[in-house]
């Protein structure tokens, strides 16, 4: 263990306060490797020694902090002794050096700074919140996470208006696209941790962007949730470099986390690629980190389930209001409940409608709505009667802790053109329609880094396909809007039909819609596929034409049927057509059986069998 000879020698200071502090030390030992100073300050052990995934110099006392846990500890507690400053720029140092037995019980009167923090935030509790898949916009396409800071003064009042947010976020300094994706791969981009109010998240996530919202609280005690806040203010410190792929937002919060509680081991199971998701999944190694799960539902999941409440007459009535911009249609309503239902779904609609208006610019459009959603309050302050209650039920038994894990192989059988083989898939992530849906966005698509192999008795092993991104975006057709439903796909591909190996640079689009009932979705899309053919004279090609998209999903079964029809404009000049029939049987949760037939072109069919594994 660690030893220390302690003299009883009182500081005086010229404030009132006095500690016990080590004459000398007689020896550290290992102090240095203990998991909570490592996990404290992020170091991980290399095969060349130590080293911090904090870059920010100013978060070190020592000039080769970063790399030395050993000469970074004796700084710290050196310092510690000299300036009371210093213990209050590091309180989270001072309460794990006293746990490990380096430093007496820590006094933070003095600590200003510090103090003002406990007292803002008030904290009862801590949850891990997950901002469900938004495949509109790509670098939310895998979720986000970040914590949702309960005080105990919302507590009692019930609001989380009183709530704090801590996010971890890279501080982006380009608008170029392409520049971003660069940097944000390579870690071009400063992650920090931010504090704000968590009504700015739910205005973000929950109302303009139509993300649920999971709150996974997390089971901190007392003294949790005091070097939580101590922690936290550490962080303002520290600056990572930020990788969208790894070292994400969603791996610093649950890195966070781990330096609270190192004996959860959370980070263990975490592979180079973090998905958001995977840090959820994460906390359900351990049964006793997630002590309660809340849902909130975004404003669009709100306005559909209150729709379905509805009775034939009220929706159209509710349709009538809209359409007409009309809301005197409401004093016509004579029964008291009716009308409560109506100017419920009417409010909702309203919000939903102008999400990005009411919380954008405060311009001409800014006060037209408001001076609608005013008047629509004004009514509904008018009712007695409550509306009748939206069930979560549903979304509560399918929430994403439950899904499947994000990784995939696939083994299996393969006939070809009267040739015999087999085909080897593994995909880098995430989901798609055919997978178990529970947890996930049902009828989509959102996969990156799949790699197709196959063996076949005339041509060998080849790589058939590698797909970077690939989306299918289906958002059914109803009542409320007609949204667009769209695929994305690009990659490279082997051109099957020679016999020496020769891959084509592709990028596939189809936009269309899709309609969905109950779990049979038809989608019909005017497709688009571009490639380069090096091995053509005319070496770019070009199709356009109609595809129809059939899939089935009940978790245990799942089939699709995809047809294609392409007039190829700038090679062949001739009509290409496909179909491919795809069937998973999902028997847990990770682990299934597929069958596949397709037929592309001229080719005769090849269809595979084998077996899929989430991991």
């Amino acid at each position: 263990m660690y030893r220390c000879l302690r003299a009883p020698i009182i500081i005086y200071e010229n404030f009132s306060h006095s500690f016990f502090l080590c004459f000398s030390f007689l020896s550290l030992g290992n102090s240095h490797e203990d998991i909570r100073w490592l996990n404290l300050l992020r170091y991980h052990k290399h095969f060349w020694g130590y080293q911090s995934e904090v870059d920010s110099t100013e978060f070190f006392l020592h000039p080769n902090g970063k790399k030395n846990p050993q000469l970074e500890l004796e700084e710290t507690i050196k310092q510690f002794k000299q300036n009371i400053n210093r213990l209050c720029e590091f309180p989270a140092r001072a309460l794990i050096l006293y746990e490990m037995g380096l430093s007496p019980s820590p006094n933070f009167q003095p600590c200003e700074k510090y103090n003002q923090l406990k007292q803002k935030i008030n904290l009862a509790a801590v949850s891990l919140v997950f901002s469900s898949y938004f495949i509109q916009k790509p670098a939310s396409a895998f979720g986000h996470t970040f914590f949702k800071l309960r005080s105990l003064d919302s507590n009692h009042e019930n609001n989380e208006l009183l709530d704090y947010g801590v996010d971890f976020s890279a501080t982006v300094t380009t608008s170029n696209p392409i520049i971003y994706g660069i940097m944000g791969i390579l870690g071009g981009f400063d992650g920090r941790f931010k504090l704000m109010p968590y009504y700015y998240k739910i205005r973000e996530y929950n109302d303009m962007e139509s993300r649920d919202l999971w709150n996974y609280e997390i089971s901190f005690n007392t003294r949790d949730l005091e070097l939580f806040v101590a922690h936290l203010l550490e962080m303002e410190k520290a600056t990572f470099d930020y990788y969208y792929l790894g070292e994400n937002c969603s791996y610093h919060i649950l890195g966070f986390i781990n330096a609270i509680r190192p004996d959860w081991q959370l980070m263990n199971s975490l592979g180079m690629f973090v998905p958001p998701i995977e840090t959820i999944y994460a906390l359900y190694k351990n049964h006793n980190v997630v002590k309660n799960v809340t849902y909130r539902p975004s404003i669009s999941v709100k306005v559909e389930k209150r729709f379905k409440l509805l009775s034939q007459e009220e929706k159209k009535i509710f349709l009538n209001i809209t359409r007409d911009e009309n809301l005197a249609l409401l004093n016509e309503i004579t029964n008291s409940q009716v009308k409560a239902n109506i100017i419920e779904m009417v409010a909702d609609y309203y919000d939903f409608k102008n999400a990005k208006i009411l919380l954008g610019e405060k311009d001409d459009a800014y006060a037209l709505a408001m001076k609608q959603k005013n008047k629509i309050n004004l009514i509904r302050s008018k009712i007695d009667e409550k509306p009748l209650e939206i069930s979560h039920q549903e979304e509560l038994n399918n929430a994403p802790h439950q899904g499947h894990k994000t990784r995939r192989f696939k083994l299996g059988y393969l006939s070809e053109n009267k040739s015999h083989g087999g085909e080897l898939e593994y995909k880098f992530s995430l989901h798609e329609y055919l997978d178990r849906q529970t947890g996930w966005i049902p009828f989509s698509k959102t996969e990156m880094g799949r790699i197709n192999l196959r063996y076949l008795e005339k041509t060998n092993l080849r790589l058939d396909e590698f797909s970077l991104v690939g989306v299918d975006a289906l958002k059914p057709v109803n009542a409320l809007s007609w949204p667009m439903s769209w695929r994305f796909k690009t990659g490279i591909k082997d051109q099957r039909f020679i016999d020496r190996q020769d891959y084509s640079p592709y990028f596939d689009l189809s936009l269309g819609a899709s309609f969905i009932w109950k779990n049979l979705v038809t989608a019909f899309f005017i497709r688009s596929e571009q490639a380069v053919i090096f091995h053509y004279q005319k070496n770019y090609r070009f199709g356009l034409g109609p595809e129809l998209l059939l899939i089935f999903n009940n978790d245990l079964l799942a089939f699709s049927l995809e047809l294609c029809r392409l007039k190829m404009i700038k090679q062949l000049d001739r009509y290409y057509s496909s179909i491919a029939l795809k069937t998973h049987l999902n028997i847990t949760r990770n682990f299934g059986i597929y069958l596949k037939d397709e037929k592309i072109g001229t080719q005769k069919s090849a269809y595979s069998f084998g077996v899929l594994q989430h991991f």
